[in-house]
Order: C-alpha cells, then structure tokens, then sequence
C-alpha cells in the first residue's frame, strides 16, 4: 500500500510543466488509506482536494500554495490527530472569510511557513501546535512587490513569533546552545538551535532534513521596514533562565549608504556569560562592545566582557560595514584579557580567505592581521576547511584541518592572508 508520496521538482521548468499538465482527475480517486507523508508543488488544486478522506490520516504534509489560506485552516481541523510534519510554502492567497475558530494540532513537531508575511501572521494565528514545536517561518522574499508592510504588520508577526518561541523553549528552553541573530534595514533573521547539529534548511522534502528541534525566523523585505522594525524584534527576546548561550552568531549589516547605524543587541547581553564561541564581523563586534560600555556604565569595560569566551570567529564585512577603529577595538580587547588572566585562546580570521580573490580581482587591499603580534600565544586560523567548501557545502565538516599561526612565534608576514 502506497505510503509516501512526494514531487519534488528540480527546476522552475517543472513548476510550468506541472501547473499547465492536463489532469483526468484527483490523485489515488481520493483514495489513499495508508498514505503517511505527501509532498507536491505549484496549482495542487488541480490533483487534490482539501477534503480528500486521505488528507485526514497523513503525518507529514508539504504543500506549495494554490489554495485559500482560510480554506487551509479549515481543512486543518480534520488533520489534527495525526499530522506531525507540517510545511506550506509560497502561493496560499489571501482568505475570504475568517476561520471560525483556532485549530490545534497536538501531534504537530515541525512547522514551517514560508509566504507573504501578511499571510504568514493569518496561518499562524489560526494554529495551536504541540508544545515544543519546532518553527521555520520565512517570509516571501519577493515581498518588494507589495511594498505594503506596516508597523501594524510588524507588530502583529512578532506578537505571533513569540508565541511560538514560548511554546519552544516551553519544552527546549535548556536544550538551545546556539543563538544566531542577524538584521539590517531590510532583515531580520533569529534562529535558536543545538550548536552541533547542521544548519537546518527548514524544509520536509530536502534530502538531508533533520529532527533536532529548532526555532528560526526569516523576516525578508525588498525595501526598507518600517522603522523600529529590529527595536520591536530585539526587545521581543525573552528566553528562559535556564537557557545557555554557548555559541552566539551575530550579523547586523548595511545594505543602503543611507543606512542608519544598527541597533545594538540589548536583550541579548544577559544570556552570554556562559559563551564560549562568537561569530561576528568588525561591524558587530563594536555593537557588541558599546553595548556592553553603555550597560555597565565603566569607562574601561572590556577586561569584564565575555568571561567564557573561547573562540573568536571573525566573519567578513560588506563594504559599508568596514570599521577603521576595529584594529584598536581588538587589541584593546585582548590585551585586557592577558592582563586579567583571561587571554584569548583562538581567533579565527579564516572567513577572509572566500573573499581572497574577490579582493584581488578588484585591486584592494589584502587583510593584514601583523599587528596580532603583539598578542603572544594567540591562534590566528588563518585558513580552513570550512573556509574552502563552506560556501558549496553548507559548512560540512569533512575532517578537521586548518593553517594556523601562534602569534609572538616571530613569522608576522604569515599574518598577511
């Protein structure tokens, strides 16, 4: 008996292909009873119906768009008692009516949303998961068409990220390691998830899917949010007192010379005494240590930042982001740490070597990280794995190798990367 179905297509050839392809009727003639997990792209509704007696049974459920977004909460009340895997990407439209009523879904794991973000505040609202669910929500990034999102809109998708994120750490909140924050004026993206797991793609019918349980939010836009859009969303963030932060990755950036200067992470500065690991470009390492300045009031701050701290992996700046200052902000850092006793075991500069011949090609300068020097004992990884394949790989690991320079070792043109 069929049990799983799925069409996954390679190429937006297939979409065309499938939306234009005559049907002679439903799929299985609305008879599937054994059917566990369906998975199927562009114009469903040409091939199946919401109110298939199969649709009642399935655990895992992929749908890309075609239907009314009201019409998909109501077929979802039917499917409370066995779905578990839920995924509905792109072209739901706008309802016609409102629902009668929240549907739950106590079995539901896995949600992930990916729609215009009006859309995506009305399918959340209407849903009541499982506690602990897992949340990949993204809104659509050809939302610049619309150019219609108001702060009303703001407020009312983050009133519903919250609510999930409150239901997650419900079950999870000593389980989350790793906190990966990043936002511009066009962007906000939050993600809480296991420091050792793979960067999920947040998809049912990707190959290399995985079950660790994660919360991640993808805020897209074309143009500029509206202002105090990352305010609203950075003061939203309230995790629970037992939630440690052993890796934090934090990328604001510009995307706009007119760009305001960032906001810097307030809500965040509490949960990373137990950081070990953070990821950050010179941009965001000076928010980071601002914020810090401002928050304890010290004129000399930096030998009290980040007492964990272990790893220092330093991501490459856009061009609007490039801080003169950063060669004094870090030795200033870690030169406090050495007097503290706390020194800096590892920086990880290895980013820079994917933007080796970009830089080249268009005759800038090439980093030069000489003045480390002056920090005897400290690795600079100057090149790595991750920095070869981690564009084509997704950051696999593939075995451990690296080129590193121990600074004071008396070679400061190996720093030259």
């Amino acid at each position: 008996m069929l049990q799983v179905f799925k069409v996954v297509p390679r190429c937006w050839d297939d979409y065309i292909f499938l939306a234009l392809e005559e049907t002679t009727g439903r799929l299985f003639a609305d008879s599937a009873p054994s059917l566990k997990e369906f998975a199927f792209p562009e114009a469903p509704e040409l091939y199946i119906s919401l109110q298939a007696p199969w649709m009642k049974h399935v655990s895992t459920l992929v749908l890309f768009g075609g239907f009314l977004s009201s019409d998909m909460i109501d077929a979802l009340e039917d499917m409370g008692d066995h779905l578990e895997y839920l995924e509905l990407k792109d072209g739901f439209m706008k309802p016609l009516v409102q629902p009668r009523q929240r549907v739950s879904l106590p079995h539901l794991r896995r949600l992930s949303v990916t729609n215009r973000l009006q859309i995506c505040v009305f399918l959340l609202h209407y849903l009541i998961p499982a506690p602990g669910c897992s949340l990949f929500l993204s809104t659509h990034r050809n939302t610049h068409i619309y150019r219609n999102i108001s702060p009303k809109d703001i407020s009312d998708i983050n009133t519903q990220i919250w609510r999930y994120a409150d239901n997650f750490l419900s079950v999870h909140d000593a389980f989350v390691d790793t906190l990966r924050l990043a936002y511009n004026s066009r962007s906000f993206s939050f993600t809480l998830s296991h420091g050792h797991a793979p960067i999920a793609t947040g998809s049912f019918i990707s190959p290399g899917r995985r079950e660790s349980p994660e919360f991640s939010v993808n805020i897209v836009a074309g143009f500029r949010l509206p202002k105090q859009t990352s305010r609203i969303f950075l003061d939203a963030i309230k995790l629970s007192p037992r939630t440690t932060i052993v890796t934090f990755d934090f990328t604001p950036s510009k995307v706009d010379p007119m760009d305001e200067e960032n906001l810097r992470p307030t809500m965040v500065i509490p949960y990373l005494s137990s950081m070990t690991t953070l990821a950050t470009s010179e941009y965001g390492f000076e928010l980071l240590l601002l914020e810090e300045r401002n928050a304890c009031h010290l004129p000399c701050f930096i030998e009290d930042i980040f007492p964990s701290l272990h790893t220092f992996t330093l991501k490459y700046n856009g061009p609007l982001e490039n801080r003169p200052t950063f060669e004094i902000c870090i030795l200033s850092f870690l030169k406090a740490r050495i007097i503290t006793g706390r020194p800096l075991p590892t920086l990880d500069v290895s980013d820079f070597a994917l933007e080796k011949l970009w830089i080249r090609s268009r005759g800038r300068e090439i980093k030069n990280w000489k003045y480390l020097e002056d920090i005897p004992g400290l690795k600079v990884i100057l090149h790595s794995r991750r920095s070869i394949y981690g564009v084509v790989a997704n950051f696999r690991n593939d075995g451990e190798w690296e080129e590193f320079y121990v600074c004071g070792s008396g070679e400061p043109n190996r720093l030259v990367s």
